[in-house]
């Protein structure tokens, strides 16, 4: 008698996210690495031609994380700022709320780009740093989920209350990015983790601690989105409809 194979949905998850995201995504999403591997694979007839493919695509590989690098600095330094002179009543204002959450977004963004980067330093090594990937998932899983609320704040503007969820939940994956990536730049590995690991501080948090300004939402937002989930309000009806 037969008996199947168990295979746990927790299992699946864990590979995923500390295996399949970072260790494949990574080559088959950058906009320069796979013409580079497929110069790599060119026939020997077209040895020169495959030479020339890789000497142009490294050099805009190398190109593009200069400019993740400047980017990551840049933005870093305006979210650092805006993040430390905004009021902590301003999503009220849904305006506000999408623009400054947008450009954190955006920062984080560029924070796990230069990250990625510096993934190419690892060489084949990088499927075998679980703990990196896993950190790196995390922080793009918070972005994406960012953005998705960002997307979902837009469609359903209006309905009273909005804005304090859509603050909380944002403030909350803005803290778990941030988090990832500073325990990634603590934690970088290989030969030249020491100097990648530097690279990425400098570069996603210019400033030092001042450059991580996310923080958990405060009691009174807290109070204020329980209260609006457990009385009768627009925004609960919202949820209940799924």
């Amino acid at each position: 008698m037969s008996l199947p194979i168990a295979i746990t949905v927790e299992g699946a998850n864990i590979m995923t996210r500390s295996f399949q995201i970072i260790g494949q995504g990574l080559t088959r999403c950058h906009p320069d690495f796979q013409d580079l591997l497929e110069s790599l694979m060119m026939p020997k007839s077209e040895e020169k031609e495959g030479v020339k493919t890789f000497t142009k695509q490294f050099y805009k590989i190398v190109g593009h994380a200069v400019q993740n690098f400047f980017q990551s600095v840049s933005r870093g330094v305006g979210a650092t700022v805006s993040t430390k002179t905004r009021s902590k009543t301003a999503y009220r204002d849904g305006d506000k709320l999408l623009d400054y959450h947008e450009k954190q977004l955006l920062r984080l963004s560029a924070n796990f780009a230069l990250t990625a980067d510096l993934c190419f330093t690892l060489g084949g090594r990088l499927k075998f740093e679980e703990l990196l990937m896993g950190r790196l998932a995390d922080a793009l899983g918070a972005i994406y989920l960012g953005y998705a609320t960002l997307h979902h704040y837009s469609r359903r503007r209006g309905i009273e209350g909005l804005e304090a969820t859509t603050e909380h939940a944002l403030l909350r994956l803005e803290v778990e990015a941030q988090n990832a990536l500073n325990e990634a730049s603590d934690n970088f590995p290989g030969p030249l983790g020491g100097l990648a690991s530097t690279v990425m501080k400098i570069g996603c948090f210019p400033l030092g601690n001042m450059s991580r300004p996310y923080r958990q939402p405060g009691d009174t937002l807290t109070k204020e989105v329980s209260k609006l989930l457990t009385t009768p309000s627009e925004l609960r009806d919202m949820f209940q409809e799924h």
